[in-house]
């Protein structure tokens, strides 16, 4: 490759690393993580989500909020006119468990609008995984329950070892 062409590549690739948070990511986050847990099934109590998932019943050790414009799902299309669905992915671990939840906010041309919906959750853990096994839900009252099942299968992994 010539020097200018890869000086055009790393010019061109450059804003999109290193660089996490935009503010308009950062505000989407924000709502996010102050989303009260009520609001995505009525069962769970009126408690910030990033609260509820720290320390509420899931009690996660670790969770990373991202933007996800199109809500994990490929174009299959010209763009709606409203646009993409627009979600925040949380990413969180607790002990061998890792998984992510994911839930919409809006949509990518109009911004945060609507009531947020909670899309889908999917986690497992590393010896689950090299066993092609994970387990997901589409309701997040199930969330708890399903931590236990994944830490019980994993835990029935290794004594099969």
């Amino acid at each position: 490759m010539k020097p200018s062409s890869l000086m055009c590549v790393l010019l061109i690739a450059a804003p999109c690393f290193g660089r996490k948070d935009t503010t308009p990511d950062r505000d989407v986050i924000e709502y996010a993580e102050s989303i009260r847990a009520s609001r995505l099934h009525g069962t769970l109590p009126s408690q910030r989500l990033e609260d509820w998932l720290l320390s509420g019943p899931p009690h996660v050790e670790k969770a990373e909020w991202y933007v996800s414009a199109g809500c994990d799902l490929k174009a299959t299309g010209p763009e709606p006119k409203e646009g993409y669905p627009l979600c925040v992915r949380v990413a969180f671990a607790r002990g061998a468990l890792s998984g992510f939840a994911l839930i919409r906010v809006g949509t990518t041309r109009k911004g945060i609008e609507g009531l947020p919906r909670f899309e889908h959750a999917s986690m497992t853990t590393e010896r689950l995984l090299t066993r092609g096994q994970h387990r997901s839900t589409r309701d997040l009252s199930h969330l708890v329950p399903l931590m236990a099942e994944v830490d019980r299968a994993d835990r029935e992994l290794q004594r099969a070892r």
